[in-house]
Parts: C-alpha cells; structure tokens; sequence
C-alpha cells in the first residue's frame, strides 16, 4: 500500500520530503497536463529517495512525440526517470519499443471503465505494464466483484481536482483559466484551463475518499493517488496521513467535495434510454417509437406503420417497464388531429405511461 504524489511543482518537494517510502507522479512541461516542472528541476528531485514516474498524459503529434523522446532518453540513461505513466496507448507502443526495460503504468481513468476494458489493457500490453490506473467511475462495489486472480496492481485517485474531459485541441481560441457556469443551470459550474497541451475540465468539487482507504484496499486497489494543488494543502495532507485525521483535513479541505462514484453509479441509466435492447430481438416489429416525452404532458411518437384508431396498443421502454393502453387520436406536427385512419410520421400524443424516448409501440 502506497500513496502516490501528483508533482506539477518544485514548491511541493519540500513538505513531501518526509514521505520517503511514497512515489512522485511528475508533472513536467511538454508531458502533462498544466506541468510546471522543468529539467532545471531534476537536480532537487533526484536528490529526494522517493520512486519518480513521469505523467505522461497529454496527446502529441507525431513530431511532437519523436522530440519528447529524444529529452527522455538522457533522463532514462541517468535513472532520473524509474517509470513512465501514459494516457495515449499509441505512446505507450512507442515508449515499450524505446525503452524495453523501462516499467510502464497504464492511466485507465477514460479508457477503462469496466473490467473487460481493463483486462483488454492488460492484455495488450503484456509484461511492459507494472500498473493500471483505474477511473473513478468504478464503484467500489463493482470492484469488488472483479476477478481476484489478476496480476497487475491497481491505482485509483482518492484526493484532488477531477478531470472530466480533455481535447488535444484548444477549443477556446487562446490561453484561458476560469470557471464556467451553465446557462441552463447557473448553480453548476466547472473549471475550465486551455494552454498548449489542449483543453481540460475540471469538476466544480474536489475528490476526497481519503476516509475510505480501507475499503479500497478490500478490493484490491493498492495505490493512492494524491494531488495537492499548493504547498500548503501538501502539509496539511502529509499531517493528517500521520495522525489519521481525515475528518479533519476534509474539514481544513478549501474546496466543496464529493466521494464522486465510490458508492455507485447511475449514469448508466440515461444512457440505457437512447437504445432498446428489445431492438435486437427479430421477432417484434413495432408498430412506431417514442421519440420524446415530457411526463404528465405529451409524448412525440414516430409511426412506422399506418395505423387504425382507436387502437390499443402496449409500449415497452428501454429499461424494461411497459403499460398498456388505447390510443384515441394524434395530432400531427403541424396540428391537424387524426381519429381515424393515421399514416406514417411524427405525432404528437397524451403522456403515456412509462414513455421514455426510445420505447416500442406493439400491437396491445
């Protein structure tokens, strides 16, 4: 069991100089995302003993990638550098054919969400991987119901910024650091930062399961991940590892936090809404589709089929759940009703029950 430093500074090395048995995630200029450090930095980093792993977590261009590895050979040859941590699999390729003998930890965090995703990881990158990082959109439970008998170490973060989305490409038309609020929704917020290595989000609140080490450990994740954003947050963190204050530090904690997905994750649930496993199945052929619906008001409904009302008819929604009803009449886009004899196209209706967008229409 191990916490693993997120460096992107030189002003975090001194409070985390005691942690000498911890690892340091470096964050340099040109490799990942927001780094600081330089190669001026190697002279204070290499005289701490604590194992280094370069982040390498950026998207680089084929030029770019033949120049960043060119500056890692030295570093490499000079034991500066013990691992390297890679978010592009095609970099990973490159640095397992560079440098064969050089550990390689594989950062999951939006390529694997699931256990077949990971073994699949796993699997192709062979004896060249010596971690896997895991995302925070895991469960713990879900975790906890993989197959024991993998051989790879897992790391997973438990205090710091959460990324939600990155671009290779700046899509804010210059450098820019701030927050942005929905216009939908003015209480949601997120943190925006664009420089030369793209475009990244973070949540509005700061991930903290800290007080649920033990729990990770249950299920097999080993490795902490930890990334403080100042100096001071670094020995407030450092204290309270030593003194097992967590309700403490997340008391002392400057940002609002979140335990994210620990506990569960639903967001698989709207997603369930845009396809209909009955879909795959030959033996329905549904008479229409909902396309949306707005409970308690109305329903748009595409007709596939021409269809004779009143009709009684039975609609099966993408999670499952299904009413039966008698349709009376329809109303078409541009407001004609139709009681009768009804031919294919969008319409409008009453609610139905259980109307989600993607529900089947069948004969009742």
């Amino acid at each position: 069991m191990s916490f693993v430093w997120f460096v992107d500074h030189p002003q975090l090395l001194e409070p985390l100089n005691k942690r000498v048995h911890d690892e340091w995630l470096l964050g340099f200029v040109g490799w990942a995302k927001g780094g600081r450090l330089t190669p001026n930095d190697w002279p204070k980093l290499v005289s701490s003993p604590q194992r280094r792993v370069l982040l390498a977590d950026r998207i680089l261009s084929d030029p770019q990638l033949e120049s960043a590895i060119k500056e890692l050979t030295p570093w490499v040859k000079a034991g500066w550098v013990q691992a390297v941590r890679f978010l592009d699999p095609g970099l990973g390729v490159v640095l397992g054919k560079a440098f064969p003998q050089l550990p390689l930890q594989a950062d999951l965090r939006f390529g694997g969400v699931n256990e077949k995703a990971v073994n699949c990881w796993a699997k192709g990158f062979g004896s060249g991987l010596e971690r896997l990082v895991l995302s925070n959109q895991i469960p713990v439970k879900a975790l906890g119901l993989w197959d024991k008998r993998r051989l790879l170490p897992f790391e997973m973060q438990v205090l710091g910024p959460i990324e939600v989305f990155y671009s290779a490409r700046p899509l804010l038309g210059g450098p820019w650091r701030g927050a942005a609020r929905s216009e939908v929704r003015p209480r949601q917020s997120a943190t925006l930062l664009e420089g030369p290595e793209g475009t990244v989000m973070y949540h509005s609140r700061e991930l903290f399961i800290l007080d649920r080490l033990s729990r990770l450990t249950e299920v097999g994740v080993n490795f902490w991940r930890l990334a403080p954003t100042s100096a001071k947050l670094a020995a407030l963190i450092v204290e309270a590892i030593e003194t097992q204050d967590w309700a403490g530090l997340k008391a002392a904690w400057p940002q609002k936090t979140t335990a994210g997905f620990f506990s569960a994750n639903r967001t698989d649930r709207p997603l369930k809404r845009l396809t209909n496993p009955i879909l795959s199945s030959e033996d329905w052929s549904p008479l229409g589709r909902v396309v949306s619906g707005q409970k308690g008001s109305h329903c748009l409904i595409e007709l596939e089929q021409t269809l004779i009302l009143p009709a009684p008819l039975k609609l099966i929604n993408p999670e499952g759940k299904s009413s039966e009803f008698i349709l009376q009449e329809l109303k078409d886009l541009r407001g004609k009703v139709y009681k009768e004899l009804v031919p294919p196209g969008l319409y409008l209706s009453s609610w139905i029950k259980q109307g989600l967008a993607q529900s089947l229409l069948i004969k009742g």
